[in-house]
């Protein structure tokens, strides 16, 4: 399902609410990565669950995003495969989907139209412009 890049209403978010989610996001991966009473917490709520996958529906900045992506992955460190099937199933991945197909569409834009090289590595990508 195609969706429109940027923000609508519903994503728009006040500076403090931003500033306590710039807080809250590393302190929330820091305590799901480090206990797996944490994760199993969050694992038995579903309003936590779709609280926490939920972030990406809304246009945040991309460190916010990428607190969160570690959230969730970490989440699913131990997870059973009924477990990852529960979020499955929920259909909790598309945000994150829909997320990293964004951030896809966008570099691949940016890259498109670009004049120069880019180096591919295993390690990642770097632009070379044809003045260097």
């Amino acid at each position: 399902m195609v969706h429109d890049f940027g923000p609508t209403q519903s994503d728009l978010i006040n500076q403090r609410t931003l500033d306590e989610l710039d807080k809250i996001l590393p302190v929330l991966n820091g305590l799901v990565y480090m206990k797996k009473e944490n994760r199993a917490a969050i694992i038995q709520d579903n309003k936590l669950l779709q609280t926490l996958f939920g972030i990406f529906t809304y246009q945040l900045p991309i460190e916010l995003h990428e607190n969160a992506l570690y959230a969730c992955l970490n989440l699913t460190l131990e997870l059973s495969k009924q477990e990852k099937e529960v979020i499955v199933n929920e259909g909790l991945l598309y945000n994150i989907y829909a997320f990293c197909s964004d951030i896809f569409s966008l570099e691949f834009a940016v890259m498109k139209n670009e004049k120069g090289k880019f180096l591919v590595a295993d390690y990642g990508i770097k632009l070379v412009h044809d003045q260097e």
